[in-house]
């Protein structure tokens, strides 16, 4: 599927705001934010980390930053975090779609798949775990893939 530039820019815009909502936190364990872990798969880790990094120096390098919080991993896929339940597609979406929610966000998706297209897959595709995401391979994703 090939994006028009209108649905770029609002992708952008939607990363920009995530990332910003994310910097607001000004803390060191970025993943127990909602918001910066909506960033990460939005904007990418790399750029995440690297201007918490800025605001905050005490923030740790990608691979030292503490895990994933399993508080915001429940509030992607619900109760059945405790026995191990993946994140599913629908999830991710409504994940994104709540963290955009919550950072006040003006403009939203033309559709659902620039969403899936232009975030979710890369994500299972670095996971390489099928149709939906595990919370270690999630939370590896979130440490080592340098997005």
């Amino acid at each position: 599927m090939l994006l028009t530039w209108t649905s770029i820019a609002v992708l952008a815009h939607l990363a920009a705001a995530s990332t910003f909502a994310c910097l607001k936190e000004n803390g060191t364990s970025i993943w127990s934010h909602q918001a910066c872990v909506a960033a990460a798969t939005c904007q990418g880790t790399l750029s995440v980390i690297t201007l918490n990094q800025c605001q905050n120096p005490n923030v740790l390098t990608a691979s030292a930053i503490p895990n994933l919080s399993f508080a915001i991993y429940t509030n992607i896929v619900g109760s059945c975090a405790s026995s191990g339940c993946p994140i599913t597609q629908q999830n991710y979406i409504d994940f994104i779609y709540g963290a955009m929610s919550a950072a006040n966000v003006t403009q939203w998706p033309s559709s659902v798949n620039d969403v899936i297209n232009q975030w979710w897959k890369p994500i299972l595709s670095w996971t390489a775990t099928g149709n939906s995401i595990p919370y270690t391979n999630f939370n590896d994703w979130l440490h080592f893939s340098s997005s």
